[in-house]
């Protein structure tokens, strides 16, 4: 028999023990922080290294970090089977004082990782602004007779490929007003003439090819 299922006989040994364990996973929520970054690891195990001394001197056992997180993760494994709705249906659940204390410590720590999911709060989330035009991406006329449609799409990602590497500044979204009119806001301008110069592109390729097929006519023609 394990020493949480003791606490089901009225062990108050375990009882206690199991409430201070949880009183300390919800004080400290950093041990039950699994992130990898050195500033977190040394706080968790700070928090784990108090904690322990505080065991040993309460409980008069020896306790290692190892052993007191084998514990609190046999308490989050045994809480998270007890609240399984897929296990136990729509029966009513009867928590015991310490699972109690544990459980919201759990919730606590699941709400701070969500919310650091992209998308999880959507609002607040500043837009990822578009990226300036390059000179790279215009194309006059004369350049295209000279240039090939290789060489055209070559250009066009050279230079998205040197925009990724610029940091995107913020943009002003909000609508400012002149002599009562809203002014267009640096995004939708910029976005106009992207479409614009998509538009030119698009052009260009056109003649470039219309160009490029009537010289094959007249190749024919000749040949015939």
């Amino acid at each position: 028999m394990s020493d949480i299922d003791s606490e089901q006989e009225g062990n108050g040994d375990v009882t206690t023990e199991m409430m201070f364990i949880a009183e300390r996973v919800q004080g400290f929520p950093a041990i039950l922080e699994k992130s990898q970054i050195a500033a977190m690891k040394q706080k968790k195990t700070a928090a784990l290294t108090e904690i322990v001394k505080e065991y040993v001197t309460l409980f008069g056992k020896e306790m290692e970090i190892k052993a007191f997180m084998k514990k609190v993760n046999n308490m989050k494994t045994r809480l998270k089977n007890k609240t399984d709705k897929n296990k136990t249906g729509n029966k009513s659940i009867g928590l015991l004082s310490w699972e109690k204390v544990i459980l919201k410590a759990m919730d606590a720590d699941v709400n701070a990782v969500l919310s650091r999911v992209p998308g999880a709060l959507a609002i607040g989330v500043s837009v990822q602004p578009s990226l300036p035009i390059s000179r790279d991406d215009i194309v006059t006329e004369s350049d295209a007779n000279q240039m090939t449609m290789s060489e055209v799409i070559t250009n066009k990602m050279r230079s998205h490929t040197s925009l990724e590497e610029v940091a995107p500044k913020r943009i002003n979204t909000k609508p400012t007003f002149v002599c009562g009119k809203p002014e267009e806001s640096d995004e939708t301008r910029l976005q106009r003439l992207v479409l614009l110069e998509q538009l030119k592109v698009a052009r260009l390729q056109q003649q470039y090819l219309s160009a490029k097929l009537h010289k094959l006519e007249l190749t024919v023609t000749c040949n015939t």
